[in-house]
């Protein structure tokens, strides 16, 4: 019998669409901003990078071409968020401060939209309160608006169309129509994953995702296991070699070959189970059948993976691999596969006639055709729009994709200041050792919370007493989910695949594998945008769970709706008096102009028409007159550039531009690579400027 309170949203909600309360509320608390002291503002704006957007569209858009310096090409962003940039430019021209503005507006415009995907996603199965309470916590919670709100980077338009991808494949999911309609809204979805890949690159793990997730539609147990199959396989891939060789340094030299199987492993084993039943439903199978088939199925995968890594260190692709990797990666696949198997053969022989296609390729020789309509309809917008980006960038800056993504791979093979490849396999799941970081780090924000709190009734500064509380509430409030979800795993299990979290959570996974198992450095937190949503869709499916339970308790629902009310203002509140704290309304006449204080004493030490290299230089190039600064970390540089910066060269091209001085921090350009060698007697000590040093650019030194 249905739930009473869950049938009506609260009053407020009744009288006014809750779509337009978010976005009255988002920009009733943040108009201010549009109209702040640029001082104050700046600290909206407080990475280097998003003004490597900024520089670049204010380039474009003066006819200087896609670059940042105006000498080279710069390929080092993701396109819609810059196409929004020119487009604001557009407007602007040569105003440094307008632009700005207005994307302050777009950037909240962009989290209220979320907001509505979100509180749309979760409205399909969930309770009005619970719906509006997590769409408001999106906007006013203050770690994730410092990310995918703030910066003036591209985690708002991705949030933005990941969410939208996402709600509109829950509504596809629930909607029934002839088949004509089904393709008609398969274009559409097609239509938002082109968007949400070029909002950012590496979207194209979720889109992947999302598309397998539509063609198996008809088979909702099927995908599920075959997904859960793909990131497991993926997983164990990489942890078998790190388990074999360790990690950073050993494991430099086997990452072609790590990627390569994990490659091979992915399209090898769903294949060689499913041809051996695995995907069969179980039900009616003895389970030594089952275990005998999972082993043979299991053991005949691992070796085609050995024939096949043979073949490819043969070839070339790779210059070796350690054997034992493919015995470590067997045994895991067995675990998982034996374990897996055994559960869906459980739960098919209590559901009867949900299961798996009964007989063996029965399901696909009957539906081939609706999938391979399925599969054209999403994929080929992608493929098509997808190849004419790669066509473009390779005319435009003589590489297929971005070379600030290449540029961090290598650093991984370096010991630089910008970072070092993960060192544990907590690191390597998005745990890293800084409790509250990494890509899941908004999982830890309850008991950072309470863990703050009770550091402050103790009146304690302890870090070690700080960590050993996070850790024990993080054991308890892990306890506490799980035993959630235990309780209620029927309604989990069900609003994970309705709510599409499934695919969300899978595709994010599989990027955050594709990131650490590539050694990549540098991770930023907007690269975690999806895993946050992840997060945020999860963490709403267990305070349901709560809800409804009190409910059953017979709480009053008029109690709840009062407590969801409070908290929600609560939250707004505090995200208010910190945003008002970390962006002052007002600024000291004596420090309207701080923000360009050290860029100004620059000026002071330069003359007009000079370059001057820096390691970032994003913020530097933007506010700085009548001088050109020269991107030296080659995020937005040249492939000409990174080429010659990898084989020790660099020198050739700042010589050749004409470079006049250097300018950063100290250290980094004089003791760690890449720099130390590139500017081995090569610099003429000027002096401390502005917090940086600045150097003299000797050229012509052999």
């Amino acid at each position: 019998m249905p739930l009473r309170a869950l049938e009506k949203p609260i009053s407020f909600i009744q009288k006014i669409p809750f779509e337009i309360i978010l976005v009255v509320l988002a920009l009733a608390t943040q108009w201010f901003l549009v109209t702040a002291p640029m001082n104050s503002l700046s600290n909206w704006y407080s990475t280097d990078d998003a003004y490597y957007y900024f520089k670049t569209a204010q380039n474009i858009v003066l006819g200087y071409g896609v670059s940042f310096d105006r000498i080279g090409g710069a390929s080092g962003f993701h396109p819609l968020w810059m196409l929004v940039c020119v487009a604001v430019f557009a407007v602007a021209r040569q105003d440094l401060i307008l632009p700005l503005r207005i994307l302050v507006v777009i950037s909240v415009l962009l989290s209220a939209g979320t907001a509505i995907f979100i509180y749309r996603i979760l409205k399909t199965m969930l309770s009005g309160e619970i719906s509006a309470l997590f769409s408001l916590f999106w906007i006013f919670s203050m770690k994730i608006h410092s990310v995918n709100t703030q910066l003036g980077m591209e985690s708002g338009i991705n949030a933005f169309f990941s969410s939208l991808l996402i709600y509109l494949v829950v509504r596809h999911e629930i909607q029934a129509g002839a088949e004509k309609q089904s393709l008609r809204r398969l274009l559409l979805i097609a239509g938002a994953a082109v968007l949400t890949l070029f909002s950012r690159l590496d979207n194209i793990f979720l889109v992947g995702v999302v598309g397998v997730w539509l063609v198996l539609r008809s088979t909702p147990r099927l995908r599920v296991l075959l997904l859960g199959d793909v990131a497991f396989i993926a997983s164990a891939v990489f942890v078998s070699f790190f388990l074999r060789l360790g990690f950073q340094d050993n494991y430099q030299p086997y990452i072609e070959a790590a990627l390569a199987m994990t490659l091979a492993a992915v399209a090898v084993r769903p294949l060689v189970y499913y041809f051996l039943g695995l995907y069969q439903n179980l039900c009616d199978v003895p389970s030594r059948i089952v275990l005998m088939r999972v082993a043979l199925a299991t053991t005949a995968a691992s070796t085609v993976l050995l024939v096949m890594m043979f073949l490819l260190s043969r070839l070339g692709v790779f210059s070796g691999f350690p054997r034992t990797v493919i015995a470590i990666e067997w045994f895991y696949s067995l675990v998982w596969v034996a374990g897996t198997r055994l559960l869906a053969r459980l739960r098919a022989g209590r559901e009867p006639g949900n299961g798996y296609p009964l007989r063996l390729g029965e399901d696909w020789r009957m539906a081939w055709r609706e999938r391979l309509l399925r599969g054209v309809a999403f994929f080929a917008p992608l493929a098509v729009m997808l190849a004419g980006y790669m066509m473009w960038n390779y005319i435009n800056f003589d590489t297929l994709t971005p070379v600030s993504g290449q540029i961090k791979h290598w650093w991984g093979t370096l010991y630089t200041v910008y970072g070092r490849p993960v060192d544990s396999l907590q690191a390597f799941f998005g745990f890293p050792r800084q409790i509250g970081s990494g890509a899941w780090g908004l999982a830890f924000t309850p008991q950072i919370e309470v863990a703050t709190v009770w550091l402050k009734a103790a009146g304690s500064q302890d870090e070690t007493l700080y960590n050993n509380l996070v850790s024990i509430f993080g054991t308890l409030f892990g306890a506490i989910a799980v035993a959630l979800a235990v309780y209620n795993w029927n309604f989990v299990r069900t609003a994970l695949t309705r709510l599409g979290i499934i695919p969300l959570f899978i595709g994010s996974f599989a990027q955050l594998l594709y990131y650490h198992g590539s050694n990549y450095v540098n991770t930023r937190g907007w690269y975690w945008v999806n895993h946050t949503l992840s997060v945020v869709l999860v963490a709403a499916v267990l305070a349901e769970c709560i809800y409804r339970s009190l409910l059953r308790t017979r709480v009053k629902p008029f109690v709840l709706q009062v407590i969801v009310l409070v908290l929600a203002a609560l939250s707004i509140s505090r995200f208010v008096t910190d945003l008002r704290v970390h962006i002052p309304p007002q600024v000291a006449a004596k420090d309207q102009y701080n923000y360009v204080g050290g860029i100004r004493a620059l000026e002071k030490l330069t003359e007009p028409g000079s370059l001057i290299g820096s390691t970032g230089g994003g913020v530097i190039a933007y506010y700085i007159q009548e001088r050109t600064i020269v991107n030296l970390d080659g995020l937005m540089n040249t492939r000409e550039y990174f080429e010659l910066l990898r084989t020790r060269q660099a020198h050739r091209y700042l010589d050749q531009i004409g470079l006049d001085y250097v300018y950063g921090n100290s250290y980094m350009l004089t003791e760690s690579e890449p720099y130390v060698e590139l500017f081995r007697h090569r610099l003429e000590l000027i002096g401390e400027t502005g917090g940086a040093t600045l150097y003299r650019y000797l050229p012509g030194i052999k």
